[in-house]
């Protein structure tokens, strides 16, 4: 909000938004986006304000994550767990496409293949460490992330367990990051 407000001071000719962050389900939270939208045009890029001058791109979070899911059901998988980072705009809507993927699939939503990984625990090592601490009271034989830095603790989990990934182990990320193609074999 405050950086906002400077770069309006600065005369600039458009904003542009980077992130569903910037977006709240409350309306009054978004006012200073409209605000600003009144001076210059404001473009989200994956984020979505109905307004005057605002312009919005938008990945289709939601369907690329049912396709993720419906793709491993298609290789074998029995159970996928979801793993995510955010319940941003763009984290709900990749966590409704898991749902959904679910529902297709005739399988239940259950919350034990839910897993929130906020905060210090999204790191590497800490979603290492979770995956090692609930692989035998929840099973899994695929993970399906929100974030390609989830994927890599899910692979190092993998390597610790000497699972082979995709032969053992189904493992998909999110974003295509440059850490993708850090670990061995890439990630999906």
């Amino acid at each position: 909000r405050e950086n906002l407000s400077l770069l309006l001071l600065k005369r600039v000719d458009a904003v542009i938004l980077i992130s569903s962050a910037f977006i709240s389900e409350d309306a009054q939270d978004n006012a200073y986006i409209l605000e600003a939208a009144q001076e210059v045009p404001v473009i989200l890029l994956n984020a979505e304000l109905d307004g005057p001058q605002v312009y919005c791109a938008l990945c289709d979070d939601r369907k690329a994550t049912r396709e993720a899911a419906a793709y491993l059901y298609s290789k074998g998988a029995e159970n996928i767990l979801y793993l995510y980072h955010a319940l941003s705009f763009s984290g709900q809507r990749k966590l409704a496409g898991f749902k959904d993927a679910l529902h297709l699939a005739g399988r239940p939503v259950k919350s034990e293949y839910i897993r929130p990984c906020l905060s210090g625990a999204s790191s590497i090592e800490a979603v290492r460490d979770m995956l090692l601490s609930i692989g035998k009271e929840t099973p899994f034989d695929a993970v399906l992330v929100s974030d390609d830095k989830l994927a890599v603790g899910a692979m190092q989990y993998a390597a610790q367990m000497n699972l082979r990934v995709p032969g053992d182990i189904q493992i998909i990320g999110y974003n295509n990051s440059a850490l993708c193609a850090c670990v061995s074999p890439t990630l999906t």
